[in-house]
């Protein structure tokens, strides 16, 4: 996987407009922002079989036609089964594979306290069909809000590779990108939902989650952190994280998750 240009400055700070720090309230059954150390949290595997994943699709629609999501988007749960509570709810974006693993991509926060919990994942559709299957291990970030969850393969349940597709990306759009941008977020409330925003800031430092992240004028609703923000051609540019009462989104750039990928992943399939 090619890593994009680290769109890195110095720290910003909340200028005319934003001056006042965003305030990011997480819609969440378990809410933080990191901090843990990247870990591998071993789990039971459900019974499954074993099929082959499509190759990332090229575009799924040219501009001004409607946006398919199905087969990009999951819901993750993670649950205390001793006492049958949910500890928290939120979205997963299907990011890569790796060999015979499937890798999705999250919100560190849904993670926080995962560690002696189940963590599950639902495949199911735009129609409501769900498909869920436990996380064997995943990895999260300790300096971004962003975490990792493989899944082998061959326990997926039946018809669920054949469906998936990768994200799209354009580095040299992506690397274009500026104010006012039209940007969409995808990921679960009660079922799988979007909203559709603006780009306010692409790099500026949020002090609720002491890290620099992207800023839209968007909605977010419960259970959508750690879904894909996707811009006007449904080209993954980041993962959701939270938002406030202003309607303003926070998410981790594109770019800060390719190199959390690679540093948690990718580094440690070579060692």
């Amino acid at each position: 996987m090619d890593r994009l240009i680290d769109k890195k400055a110095d720290k910003p700070v909340f200028c005319a407009g934003t001056a006042v720090a965003l305030v990011a309230v997480l819609w969440l059954g378990v809410c933080g922002c990191g901090g843990c150390k990247p870990e591998d949290v071993v789990r039971e595997a459900e019974e499954t079989t074993t099929e082959t994943l499509q190759e990332p699709a090229e575009r799924t629609r040219e501009p001004g036609e409607e946006y398919h999501i199905d087969g990009r988007i999951v819901r993750v749960c993670v649950e205390n089964r001793e006492k049958n509570v949910l500890s928290a709810a939120g979205s997963g974006v299907v990011y890569a594979v790796l060999g015979e693993d499937l890798w999705i991509a999250t919100a560190g926060h849904v993670l926080e306290h995962a560690g002696d919990h189940t963590v599950r994942v639902d495949f199911g559709d735009e129609d409501g069909r769900e498909a869920w299957v436990t996380c064997e291990m995943f990895r999260r970030s300790e300096s971004a809000d962003v975490a990792f969850l493989r899944l082998p393969l061959d326990e997926l349940p039946d018809g669920i590779c054949e469906k998936l597709i990768l994200p799209v990306t354009d580095k040299e759009r992506y690397d274009a990108m500026h104010r006012q941008d039209v940007v969409c977020v995808w990921g679960y409330e009660e079922k799988l939902i979007t909203f559709e925003g603006i780009l306010e800031e692409f790099w500026i430092y949020v002090e609720d989650f002491a890290q620099d992240m992207m800023v839209a004028d968007c909605e977010i609703a419960p259970g959508m952190s750690g879904g894909g923000l996707y811009d006007g051609d449904g080209d993954l540019i980041g993962i959701a994280c939270g938002g406030n009462e202003a309607g303003e989104l926070v998410a981790v750039p594109l770019h800060v998750v390719q190199a959390e990928f690679e540093d948690l992943v990718l580094q440690h399939a070579v060692s």
